[in-house]
C-alpha cells in the first residue's frame, strides 16, 4: 500500500492542505509506464518502480509529497508485445503540463520531474525550458532529474560489488530490473520464466534500431539483459542506490 504521509492520492484534501501549510512545498511528478517486461515481469514494472522510488525519494528528501504516478508513458517501441500501452508524445507531454499546473495551483513551490522509463526521458526533458519560462517568474522552481545516462550510471554503480556486467544488468527486464522486483514485490516475478535476452552494446546504433524498428527487432522475448543473474540482495542495494541518486540530484537544485 502507498504511504499515506507522502502520496497525495492516499491523503484527504485537509491532509494535503496541512502538509503544504507545514512547509511540504515540494512535489515529485514521476512518470512510469505500462509495457511488456519480458516473460517474467508484469507490465506495471516501471509504474511500480516509480512508486517505490518516489516514496523513498520523498521521505529521504523531506517536506516532499508525491503526485499520482503517471502510469502509461511513451512506449511505442514495445507495442509489438500484447499488453503494452503507449501515449502519443504530445498527449504524454500535455499530461505532464497539466500535472505541473495542478501542483502549482495548489501551492507547491518546487516541482521535481523524474521518470523510471527510458522512453519518457526525452519527452519530459523537452518540456523543461517551457515550464521554467512559464513558472519561474512566479517563484516556482522546476527541478528536472531527466538524464537517462546518469540514471543508468546510478543503476550500474553497484555492479562491481555483485560481479555483474552491464550487458547482463541490462536496461529492460534484465538483471537489474528483475532484482528490483525480487526485492520490492517478489510474488510478482515469474521465477520459472527468467531468461537471457539481448546482452550486447547499448549504444547509439542500438538505440536507433530499438526506436525505429521496435523492441522485437533486438529481442524476441522483450528482455535487454540477463534475468537469470538477478537476486533479491542486488535489488535491495539497487533500490537504495537509485533513491539516493534522486535525492542527490534534487538537493543540487534546492
Amino acid at each position: 500500500m502507498l504511504a499515506k504521509e507522502v502520496f497525495i492520492e492516499e491523503m484527504t484534501w485537509p491532509e494535503v492542505k496541512k502538509a503544504l501549510e507545514s512547509g511540504s512545498d515540494r512535489v515529485i511528478v514521476m512518470a512510469g509506464s505500462i509495457e511488456q517486461h519480458g516473460l517474467h515481469l508484469p507490465t506495471k514494472m516501471d509504474a511500480h518502480s516509480a512508486e517505490v522510488l518516489a516514496e523513498l525519494f520523498a521521505k529521504r528528501l523531506g517536506k516532499t509529497l508525491v503526485a499520482p504516478i503517471i502510469r502509461p508513458g511513451c512506449s511505442e517501441h514495445h507495442m509489438y508485445f500484447p499488453g503494452s500501452m503507449t501515449l502519443r508524445k504530445g498527449v504524454f507531454q500535455d499530461v505532464v503540463r497539466d500535472y505541473v499546473d495542478n501542483m502549482v495551483r495548489h501551492g507547491f513551490k518546487n516541482i521535481i520531474l523524474a521518470t523510471t522509463h527510458g522512453g519518457n526521458f526525452d519527452p519530459m526533458q523537452e518540456l523543461v525550458p517551457e515550464l521554467k519560462a512559464k513558472y519561474e517568474a512566479q517563484g516556482i522552481k522546476i527541478i528536472p532529474i531527466l538524464d537517462f545516462a546518469e540514471f543508468v550510471e546510478a543503476q550500474n554503480s553497484i555492479l562491481e560489488e555483485f560481479k555483474m556486467d552491464e550487458g547482463d544488468a541490462g536496461v529492460h527486464s534484465g538483471g537489474s530490473e528483475t532484482s528490483f522486483l525480487m526485492a520490492s514485490e517478489p510474488e510478482s516475478v515469474r521465477m520459472d520464466k527468467l531468461a537471457r535476452g539481448y546482452v550486447g552494446k547499448f549504444d547509439a546504433a542500438f538505440d536507433e534500431v530499438l526506436m525505429s524498428k521496435g523492441m522485437q527487432a533486438v529481442t524476441d522475448i522483450g528482455v535487454l539483459g540477463d534475468a537469470t543473474v538477478a537476486s533479491k540482495e542486488f535489488g535491495e542495494k539497487l533500490i537504495d542506490a537509485l533513491a539516493d541518486y534522486y535525492v542527490e540530484m534534487a538537493r543540487r537544485e534546492l
